[in-house]
């Protein structure tokens, strides 16, 4: 499912001109490859690998670093022959530092960025936030939907949606007929069940928040983990955060795992105090968002996936469990 997403900025004209772009641009793939990523693409038209500098302006986000957050890659340029871009040829990669100024750190660049929501069930655009909104409301996934004749709801926390564009089913084993007992543990008297965690944004929008599992379950309520990172990321000696529940005998309790930064003079894992961090969780917080402990790693657990590196966050409940002396 695509939660984070783009919109390319117009650049065009020219398409008659003999001209070469101004400068030489390298493919997507060769990006991809200088941070150990295999990418293709395949353009049946041109016959060779392109994405998405051959078809003009464009961005597209990847984990580049390995750090569990989808980086950024803008390109604002057109390297078609022929064709002249209508802005200076930028080609820019910029990592994820988790402040969301990824919205204002494109349109400098002439990249016109904003969220919006899809899935393969239901097509890529269901909704779209307006491109001339505000640059703090376009960097929230969700939005408007696309179509009149779409309609959502949200059920127990779950984004449920119904509408023209939503699939047949999923196929059977072969590819020859739907597998109408998997398409229905799906599905919920005709509405599609996204397995999404959302927030209703009037009559004809939502916010999504979280796959629902990685949603938190604490003191009876569905809390989004992003919420408890954030206060631990505004720390200048951590440079991301994970938060995860674990089981305890008072009930689900948040544990949250930080990377600090890499400035060794001054950050290291024996300086970092957690007293501190989860005081600050507390101020901020509700008392069952706070995080029982906050331990530092190296790195987090990851493994690659088809839409980019992912956080195995069962591997960090199994270690906060081990951290709270927990049988699991």
């Amino acid at each position: 499912m695509l939660q984070t997403v783009l919109l390319a900025a117009p650049i065009v004209s020219g398409c008659g001109d003999d001209r070469e772009p101004a400068l030489p641009l390298p493919r997507f793939s060769e990006v991809a490859a200088q941070s150990g990523i295999e990418f293709r693409h395949f353009n049946g038209a041109a016959g060779s690998y392109y994405y998405p500098e051959t078809h003009g302006s464009g961005a597209a986000f990847a984990d580049f670093d390995g750090d569990g957050f989808p980086d950024l890659y803008v390109v604002n340029s057109a390297a078609t022959h022929g064709v002249v871009a209508a802005h200076p040829p930028v080609n820019a990669l910029f990592a994820n530092q988790t402040d969301g100024t990824f919205v204002e750190r494109a349109a400098a660049v002439g990249a016109t960025l904003t969220g919006l929501y899809g899935m393969s069930e239901v097509q890529a655009l269901f909704t779209l936030r307006d491109p001339n909104g505000d640059a703090t409301d376009r960097t929230r996934a969700g939005g408007t939907m696309a179509s009149p004749d779409a309609s959502y709801r949200v059920v127990d926390g779950e984004l449920q949606l119904r509408g023209p564009s939503l699939f047949a089913g999923y196929l059977a084993e072969g590819g020859e007929r739907v597998d109408a007992d998997l398409t229905a543990q799906h599905q919920d008297s005709g509405w599609f069940r996204t397995g999404d965690l959302a927030e209703p944004n009037g009559d004809r929008g939502f916010e999504f928040i979280a796959r629902m599992a990685d949603v938190l379950r604490l003191g009876g309520f569905l809390v989004s983990p992003t919420e408890i990172e954030a206060v631990l990321v505004d720390d200048s000696q951590v440079l991301a955060a994970q938060v995860v529940a674990v089981d305890m005998p008072s009930g689900a309790r948040p544990v949250a795992f930080v990377v600090l930064n890499n400035d060794p003079a001054s950050t290291s894992a024996e300086h970092f105090d957690e007293a501190a961090a989860i005081e600050r969780c507390r101020d901020q917080l509700a008392r069952y968002k706070v995080p029982v402990r906050v331990l530092v790693v190296d790195e987090f657990p990851t493994t690659p996936g088809p839409n980019g590196t992912k956080v195995q966050k069962a591997k960090l409940r199994q270690l906060a469990a081990s951290a709270l002396k927990i049988s699991s």
